[in-house]
């Protein structure tokens, strides 16, 4: 991610109070125009105002402030983003963007800085000291109210999530061209009608960057993108191919953005030349706020080739763009504007089916996902819907492999596991090849459980068959696989049976979170003495017999489940869906042939809770407000 020693800090280097006569009034005046609670003044009240405050212009990487020390200054963000760190060598824990206070809580208590805040880009505020700020709220009573406002809700998501604020998404944002293509127009015209769904969105225009050499160069930049983020939600920002001498024009641009796209096409080799850009990028975002995109013109293109990009792109997310496909573009904007939804699938076997059906209730309720995880069977859902797959396709696939050819149903000599994985590994690879997780379509991720590392192993690149084979082995139950580097991965749900913080390091925004979590449906048995010997259970096995006592498998998977459960319950669902999908009775973990009924019955479980809840953003929305799990 980026902690704040990445980010080349730089001491405080703060710029004194302008007054009229200064030749930068007019900058501090353009800054108090940007800030909500002021626009509304009289003009004889704004130069009053102009008269008690400061404008501060903090560069990238610069501190505002650090952890302790006094809080006699409150800032207003005019404009530009910072991070907050509680500690340098940690990922910040939140950002700060326009019209939003900083320091404000320690500033009306009194108290020492909680917290490191450091500049994310160029970045302007409005400082007010404490022997102004009572007559300042005076003049602007409207900046008092929204204070105590935004101070309300920081405590109340404080208090009930025991979490900092979320990230918000970046208002200004860089298109950089990688590769030997420029950016196409029509992918930067998609983008920005499909943010504008969110709030007014422009483009800054190819006017000719000013040479960097003047000294009015950075201002003139910081002039056009403040005007345009004064009345904008979101300021797209697409960089021209540069030429040889043109990479510090591009840097100056790049310097006032929140967050930067990488934009390459899909078949292209990467490019020497472009070192000193694509250096530029890295060392001015946080990895967090790196993304790419990969486009094609066609749709049928095939999808090759990523693993390398993403080698040589240290970024986030990537994303795959068919020219011809406008929905692609509407899914990169829904993850630029903080609103695309994810779905995370815990694991549960056979059960695991049910997640086809809920993902089929989404579907037929009109919402698409923008992004898969998963663990174990949810894994291997999830990467296969990544690959665009109809759920009901999915399930004819299931049955072919459990049902008819019954992979996972025949045992061999207990020395590695009990269980043959020949047959599931022989389909796994005719289903999915070598195709690799980072060329589907979609985003999508599994987890494993790495025991030579003690922690969760997390899939975003390599053969997607390999992780759904390393994601599902329970222990005992199937072999581990092992990794080119010697690692055994054993099922996820060792440690994390439902990541939802692996999808929320990722993205900002919704996500729907489907396990089986009944209370009731826990493994007893009646007493001790009934369990049967050999030779009673090789009777109990010729002739069919069920008992009650829980299998060896019952008790493994059970098992695997202690740790993941109460780190779930542990985990604040927050404004994320969770929903608690059926389990039958008599349906155990390894009963595929009840899978394609389990199926449907989620299917109907789920249609009926959209139905209920108005639709399926109406349903996601409704947890956001209950901040509660939804459950049969």
């Amino acid at each position: 991610m980026g902690t704040v020693s990445t980010l080349n800090v730089r001491g405080s280097d703060s710029v004194g109070a302008r007054r009229d006569g200064d030749r930068s009034y007019p900058r501090l005046a353009r800054a108090l125009r940007c800030l909500e609670p002021f626009r509304s003044l009289s003009r004889r009240s704004f130069a009053d105002v102009a008269r008690m405050v400061e404008l501060r212009c903090i560069a990238r990487g610069q501190v505002l402030f650090e952890r302790g020390d006094p809080s006699d200054t409150l800032y207003l963000v005019a404009s530009g983003r910072f991070f907050v760190f509680i500690d340098a060598d940690q990922d910040p824990v939140a950002e700060i963007g326009v019209g939003e206070p900083v320091g404000d809580l320690a500033f009306l208590t009194g108290q020492p800085r909680t917290a490191t805040v450091v500049a994310a880009r160029d970045s302007e505020v409005i400082a007010v000291s404490r022997t102004t700020y009572q007559q300042l709220f005076e003049r602007v009573p409207l900046l008092q109210e929204g204070l105590l406002v935004r101070l309300a809700e920081r405590m109340q998501t404080i208090a009930a999530t025991a979490r900092p604020p979320a990230r918000s998404p970046g208002r200004t944002i860089a298109l950089c061209p990688v590769g030997l293509a420029p950016i196409p127009h029509i992918l930067v015209k998609r983008l920005e009608a499909a943010l504008a769904q969110y709030g007014p969105t422009q483009v800054l225009r190819p006017d000719p960057v000013p040479d960097p050499a003047a000294d009015h160069g950075a201002a003139a930049i910081d002039i056009r993108l403040s005007n345009l983020e004064r009345d904008c939600r979101f300021v797209l920002c697409p960089l021209p191919v540069p030429e040889a001498d043109g990479a510090e024009r591009a840097e100056l641009l790049l310097r006032q953005c929140d967050s930067v796209v990488l934009v390459g096409r899909l078949g292209d080799a990467a490019v020497p030349g472009r070192d000193r850009l694509e250096r530029t990028c890295a060392d001015l975002f946080l990895t967090r706020n790196r993304s790419l995109i990969l486009w094609r013109e066609t749709s049928t293109t095939p999808i090759a080739g990523t693993p390398a990009w993403l080698a040589r792109h240290k970024v986030a997310l990537h994303h795959h763009v068919a020219l011809d496909a406008p929905g692609d573009a509407e899914r990169v904007a829904r993850f630029l504007a903080g609103r695309a939804v994810g779905a995370v699938f815990g694991g549960g076997g056979a059960l695991g089916c049910g997640h086809l059906g809920l993902a089929r209730a989404f579907r037929d309720a009109g919402m698409a996902f923008d992004i898969f995880g998963g663990t174990s069977a949810g894994a291997a859902m999830a990467l296969t819907l990544a690959a665009g797959k109809r759920p009901e396709d999915v399930m004819d696939r299931i049955d072919e492999i459990f049902v008819r050819k019954r992979a996972l149903r025949r045992f061999t000599l207990p020395v590695f596991s009990f269980l043959d994985h020949t047959v599931f590994e022989r389909e796994l690879v005719a289903s999915y090849g070598n195709a690799d997780i980072a060329d589907l379509p979609l985003n999508a991720f599994a987890v494993s459980t790495n025991l030579s590392r003690d922690s969760l192993h997390v899939h975003r690149t390599g053969p997607i068959w390999q992780a759904i084979r390393s994601s599902g082995a329970v222990p005992g139950a199937l072999p581990p696989f092992t990794t080119e580097e010697g690692d055994l991965l054993v099922d996820g749900a060792l440690v994390d049976n439902l990541p939802v913080s692996v999808m929320r390091d990722l993205k900002i925004g919704p996500n729907v979170l489907a396990g089986f979590f009944r209370e009731d449906r826990r493994p007893r048995g009646r007493r001790y003495d009934p369990v049967p010997g050999r030779e009673r259970l090789i009777a109990d096995i010729v002739l069919q017999r069920r008992r009650s006592f829980p299998s060896l498998f019952d008790v493994l998977s059970r098992a695997m489940l202690v740790t993941s459960r109460r780190s779930l319950r542990e985990t604040e669902i927050g404004s994320d869906l969770l929903v608690s999908l059926p389990v039958p009775d008599r349906m155990g973990l390894l009963d595929w042939k009840s899978g394609r009924a389990q199926e449907e019955r989620c299917y109907r479980y789920v249609s009926r809770l959209i139905e209920e809840a108005g639709g399926p953003m109406a349903l996601i929305e409704q947890a956001q407000r209950d901040r509660s799990a939804v459950r049969p």
